[in-house]
């Protein structure tokens, strides 16, 4: 019993440690959107479907953040007469950050995301939903705005998901604001 009151202690300790300082380790939080053009590449055939990103994070630190991103499809693309749609992609990262030196910052990004994909063949009536979930990384650049002292650009890389016969990865461009 002893042993379990110890154990008790310690973890109300650290819980109520971590409540109470929470709010004084975010330093910052941020907001973004963008477009991205995304790759889609199932057994080496490649199309671009297109999405739009919303992004919210908050630094842990102040070279640390968590970020949770959401993705929607804004166009299609097709191969084979099979249209394909990334529908939507969930995906929750934690992100390295360096400092912004010369107006220019990069970040790495690690995480799981979760992407599903829709394909449509009109002349052989078929359709078929995936979901696509795994291991998630980026690399971002971020430029300030040099009138906009909490607003950057952002330019970035990320792969949402790869395996031995599809890749889904993208390339965006967007605008981040920090309060």
């Amino acid at each position: 019993m002893a042993m379990f009151c110890k154990k008790f202690f310690f973890i109300s300790w650290i819980t109520s440690l971590t409540i109470i300082t929470f709010p004084v380790l975010a330093q910052k939080s941020y907001v973004g959107l963008g477009y991205v053009h995304s790759k889609l590449d199932i057994a080496n055939e490649i199309t671009n479907p297109s999405m739009a990103a919303l992004r919210v994070g908050t630094n842990l630190t102040k070279n640390i953040a968590i970020e949770g991103q959401y993705l929607t499809s804004v166009a299609s693309d097709n191969i084979n007469a099979t249209d394909l749609e990334l529908n939507q992609s969930f995906g929750a990262y934690l992100v390295l950050q360096s400092e912004t030196k010369n107006g220019f910052k990069l970040d790495l990004a690690l995480g799981y995301a979760q992407t599903s994909l829709t394909a449509i063949n009109t002349e052989t009536n078929y359709f078929n939903k995936d979901e696509f979930s795994g291991l998630s990384w980026g690399v971002n650049l971020y430029q300030s705005i040099s009138y906009l002292d909490q607003a950057q650009l952002r330019l970035s890389y990320q792969s949402l998901y790869k395996d031995n016969h599809i890749e889904i990865s993208g390339i965006e461009l967007g605008f981040i604001y920090s309060f």
